[in-house]
Parts: C-alpha cells; structure tokens; sequence
C-alpha cells in the first residue's frame, strides 16, 4: 500500500523530511509527535484538553465571522508568481475588508473599549 490519498491533505501540512519518514516507515505516532511536525496545531493532555479547547474558542469568537472567513480563503488561495500582483490582491482584500461594515465595528470596539457586537455577551 501506498499513502496516495491521504497525501492530498497531509502533504501540504508537513514538512518533507517528515513527510519522507511517516510515508516510508508506516510508524505510528502521538499528539506530541503530530503537533512537532506540524500535522496538528497542539497537543494536550487529557486532562487540559476541555481548557485548551475554551481558550482557542475564546480567541476565534472574538474575530468577525467575515474576517475569520476572509482568513480561510487567505489561507487557501492560490499565489502568484509576481510580488507586484501579490501585493495588490493583498492590498485589494484588505482595503475590502478594513472598510466593510464589520470592519468599521471592530476598528469602532477597539477603540471604544468595547467588544464588537459578534461576540456573545457573558
């Protein structure tokens, strides 16, 4: 056997030397060594899990959803081979989202103290 599918969505989260070694060995691993290599973004014991979970929701709860959305396609778009393009894409995104209604709200939050009105109230 072969890892050829689950190569479309490892591949690019591991670094090559990591990759070569879990490929050609089949070696089983844990968390600590998934997050080492870059596989998974933490890993916690059993017993801190609940509280590693409710922190990373309290981070991401405070980001608008049109820019956690925004982020995501960021993330997963195609680059381009010119840095002048690049940087124009970048610019033209960021302008969009800076002067977009939720943009407005978490520039006016911030600078009133406040949380902006996407994040539940306690």
């Amino acid at each position: 056997m072969i890892p050829a599918v689950i190569s479309a969505t490892v591949l690019p989260r591991l670094a090559p030397r990591a990759a070569a070694e879990l490929y050609l060995t089949g070696d089983v691993f844990d968390g600590t060594r998934a997050a080492e290599i870059g596989l998974v973004t933490a890993a916690v014991p059993d017993e801190e899990l609940d509280a590693a979970v409710a922190r990373y929701c309290a981070s991401l709860i405070r980001g608008g959803p049109l820019a956690l959305a925004g982020t995501k396609q960021l993330l997963r778009r195609a680059r381009s081979e010119s840095i002048t393009a690049e940087l124009a894409d970048l610019s033209d995104r960021s302008a969009g989202f800076f002067t977009s209604p939720e943009g407005r709200e978490g520039v006016s939050a911030r600078q009133e103290k406040r949380d902006p009105y996407w994040v539940p109230k306690q």
